[in-house]
């Protein structure tokens, strides 16, 4: 997710609140969550989607790779990176990598992979990346806030609904690319939908605010830690080096698979997130290389290892489904 200032905060927050304060009924633990070893159920969301939720560029399709690649190129010279820029791509490139793919295609979909921070940014586009970017549970097991499922599945597999532009970027999707021949551009739309599922995988894009207000004032204290310590300190990148294809989840419906991965990274229904945040801040929401209590380092890498499960069990499905594997 992109940087905003405390300021930007604050509106998230108040969005948040008057968004749960006049919305429809919520759902019920059972409706949403299901039992936690299975995909949750698939149902519908309690608010629409906000109004323009890209940002207004229309890049045409022959220079969108281009595109991509110089925005990629310019955003790496860059020393402020946070986790949902580099590290986006290197989830998806190394899962591509796991899976037999060339380095030219793990790599165009890696940089495709950070596009929806760029396309998606929030505040100009009301709360859009905010709520495009989460699947949130509350303590109480109740979805609460995101549609990240919604974008992750219409990138990949298009609308549900015959006649209806889905949610994926410019309304399009990876099989409309696939099935005229254009693997690059179906490869795009793989690695663009992709991010919303490592996305979720991380707590703080799975744990509604409230009661656990910690992670609304320490959330880029955390992604900066995590970015600070990816191939230095930490070295969390090996947490995703280190997943075997063999350990990729097996996926067979995008949406309930979001739900599950946001359920298992969720900090109250989690065996890993929460003692990670906890340990994290017991250790002070440090930033720094190397900075960190052992049981931070030790969950965070748990949680790291199992959204590059996630994301690859998620890319081996969809492009099997397509036949574009080899």
């Amino acid at each position: 997710m992109k940087r905003f200032n405390s300021k930007h905060l604050v509106v998230f927050v108040c969005l948040t609140y008057f968004a749960l304060l006049f919305s429809c009924q919520k759902k019920s633990p059972q409706q949403e969550v299901g039992n936690p070893s299975g995909a949750p159920e698939k149902v519908d969301h309690d608010m629409p989607d906000p109004a323009n939720e890209d940002q207004n560029m229309d890049i045409p399709d022959s220079q969108l790779l281009n595109f991509t690649h110089d925005h990629f190129i310019q955003k790496h010279q860059k020393t402020s990176l946070k986790w949902h820029e580099k590290t986006h791509d290197q989830y998806v490139y190394w899962c591509a990598k796991k899976l037999g793919l060339s380095e030219e295609r793990a790599q165009a979909m890696g940089e495709a992979a950070e596009m929806p921070d760029f396309f998606q940014a929030g505040i100009q586009n009301g709360f859009a990346q905010q709520w495009s970017h989460a699947y949130m549970y509350s303590s109480k097991g109740n979805w609460e806030w995101g549609d990240a499922d919604d974008d992750f599945h219409d990138n990949l597999l298009g609308s549900e609904t015959p006649g209806k532009e889905g949610e994926g970027y410019k309304g399009k999707y990876a099989g409309l690319y696939y099935d005229q021949g254009d693997q690059k551009m179906g490869d795009w739309y793989v690695g663009y939908g992709l991010h919303y599922i490592t996305d979720v995988s991380e707590t703080l894009h799975s744990t509604f605010i409230f009661p656990k207000v910690s992670m609304a004032f320490h959330h880029f204290d955390f992604e900066s830690w995590v970015l600070n310590n990816w191939t230095e300190g930490h070295c969390f990148v090996n947490a995703v080096k280190d997943v075997d294809p063999s350990e990729f989840y097996q996926v067979s419906d995008l949406r309930a698979s979001l739900k599950q991965a946001a359920y298992n990274a969720n900090y109250y229904s989690s065996s890993f997130s929460g003692k990670a945040w906890d340990a994290y801040g017991d250790s002070g929401y440090p930033k720094g290389v190397g900075e960190g209590n052992a049981e931070a380092v030790k969950y965070t890498k748990v949680m790291i290892h199992e959204a590059a499960k996630w994301t690859g069990g998620s890319m081996k499905f969809i492009l099997q489904h397509y036949n574009q594997l080899n």
